[in-house]
């Protein structure tokens, strides 16, 4: 029986492309269907497709695509016209949002809570305390703490459709962007499906490691079997640490992969500590997180990272299925 292997950061197979110069992906024969390959979010963005209906796949690569790239123009902090932008651009004045900019903050204000804090989508400004350059240059204090009294998601405030924070705060979805996305386009492939009256084929989505099945895949002999996830050690990509069989449910990780800092033997992750500002030391290197849909993953795959060397102790107490690497 033949099944299809997925690292968490490539693919691993280089199947033959085929010619689509007109379409914004690249579309491939696999033995399993189709994957389809295109960039956004700063990622390598994959779909593997369990149909050999070129037409099926098109569709739905399309609709995930478009759809991919509406969350990126919406929510990126990198964008001068995107909704995030203004919405940071308003901090001390009340803003109007639509609903789901409502919905993804208040899920966002929901982690912060069960996290104590940990979690926080206004901690990105330690950007500016913290370079992750290679460099061992540590932040001093005095660097740190001005910018603590502009982070802490409980002075963000949502009413019925506006939305209000503090003068210089910010808001960033770096660490919930992607698997939001990745969870939009597996509903917008059920929601395809669903108006042109088709069965859902097995789908595996995969945005740079995030990733989301809605069933195991029909092989060659016809049989369903279990995607097969191969997790990088981040200093080795090129092999697969662990094998995981996922039929449906989400896969994220969390880890320091090429962005840390190391001053006398202390390796500091580039995941920091929003209540502290300073970073996570003595943390796994990446930590695999399996769940219902994406954003739970990556969101628990976070909040186990900042227990640093109490990170195994965490999960275990959690109950969560996981794979820590070291």
């Amino acid at each position: 029986m033949t099944t299809e292997r997925v690292k968490s950061k490539h693919h691993v197979d280089s199947p033959s492309a085929v010619a689509e110069t007109l379409l914004p992906f690249s579309l491939a024969k696999t033995s399993l269907g189709y994957k389809v390959c295109f960039s956004a979010m700063a990622s390598l963005c994959e779909i593997l497709i369990n149909s050999d209906d070129d037409v099926v796949v098109k569709q739905l690569a399309q609709a995930i695509v478009d759809e991919t790239r509406r969350i990126e123009q919406k929510y990126s902090r990198y964008r001068s016209d995107s909704v995030l932008t203004h919405i940071n651009q308003q901090a001390g004045h009340e803003t109007v949002i639509d609903d789901e900019t409502k919905r993804l903050f208040a899920f966002a204000k929901q982690c912060y809570q069960l996290s104590d804090g940990l979690f926080d989508i206004s901690a990105g400004i330690l950007r500016k305390a913290w370079q992750f350059d290679g460099s061992d240059q540590l932040p001093v204090d005095k660097d740190i703490e001005p910018l603590l009294a502009h982070i802490g998601l409980d002075k963000l405030q949502l009413g019925a459709d506006t939305m209000w924070m503090p003068e210089s705060m910010e808001l960033d979805l770096g660490g919930l962007g992607k698997e939001y996305a990745v969870d939009r386009a597996m509903l917008i492939a059920e929601s395809l499906m669903s108006d042109l009256n088709t069965a859902l084929p097995a789908i595996l989505i995969n945005f740079g490691g995030d990733m989301l099945a809605n069933k195991a895949p029909l092989n060659t002999g016809n049989e369903r079997q279990a995607w097969q996830v191969g997790l990088q050690h981040p200093d080795k990509k090129q092999h697969a640490v662990h094998t995981v069989s996922l039929n449906t449910g989400a896969i994220a990780s969390s880890g320091d992969a090429n962005r840390y800092l190391l001053k006398d033997g202390v390796r500091y992750a580039h995941i920091l500590n929003p209540k502290t500002g300073k970073a996570i030391v003595n943390a796994p290197r990446s930590v695999t997180i399996t769940a219902p849909n994406c954003v739970q993953a990556g969101f628990i795959a976070t909040w186990s990272m900042c227990q640093g060397e109490h990170a195994a102790t965490f999960l275990k107490e959690l109950d969560v299925g996981h794979w820590l690497i070291c």
